[in-house]
């Protein structure tokens, strides 16, 4: 699963350290200053990052919800089909009357910016959920009340 964090140059602390629990969960996220070179177009290649992730996490702080690349991402994602359920708003500070009303149900708070935490949470999320197996003799329906009815006004076979 590859994830994509969008975010503001002035969360890139809680960044790194979101990044590296991420990982420990077993995901797959992009680092620009690992895969960006010096003189590589950086919008042309954050836009090809974003189109490859399978998830995106937003990092929600005062900086990241004023800022127009932040929003133009929230845009893009809101409107491609393979992010359902795969767009996780992390809250860094308390901005919760800034965050995009699209978001606001979505929203993971990360208390003291808490990174092991919210790493934690968008994890379970992005596990699909197991079916429920019901064994055959739970999944049978009783008799209804019409065929019970039925039944007793049957006629009692004769005796000879």
């Amino acid at each position: 699963m590859r994830v994509f964090i969008s975010h503001s140059g002035s969360d890139k602390g809680f960044v790194d350290s979101l990044r590296t629990a991420l990982m420990r969960e077993g995901l797959s996220v992009w680092n620009p200053d690992q895969e960006l070179l010096p003189g590589d177009n950086w919008l042309l290649e954050a836009g090809r990052a974003l189109e490859r992730a399978d998830a995106i996490v937003f990092v929600l702080s005062p900086d990241s919800v004023d800022s127009a690349s932040s929003k133009r991402e929230i845009q893009y994602v809101t409107a491609q089909a393979k992010f359902e359920h795969r767009v996780f708003p992390v809250r860094v500070g308390e901005n919760v009357e800034k965050v995009p009303w699209v978001l606001r149900d979505l929203v993971i708070d990360a208390p003291d910016a808490d990174t092991e935490y919210a790493a934690r949470e968008i994890a379970k999320r992005l596990k699909p959920a197991k079916p429920t197996l019901k064994p055959a003799a739970l999944t049978r329906r009783a008799p209804s009340a019409a065929s019970s009815s039925r039944a007793s006004k049957a006629k009692p076979a004769k005796r000879e």
